[in-house]
């Protein structure tokens, strides 16, 4: 594998498990301040 081609998989790869996380921060009732924290980890 040619190296751009695994920076970006690794990169979708990191995004994707971004969007996980923020999906299971958005499924908890909080407050905004908690809500913020969860996105910015």
């Amino acid at each position: 594998m040619s190296f751009p081609q695994s920076f970006y998989e690794a990169k979708l790869h990191r995004s994707i498990n971004e969007l996980k996380r923020q999906k299971l921060c958005i499924g908890k009732s909080m407050t905004q301040k908690e809500a913020k924290s969860c996105f910015t980890q």
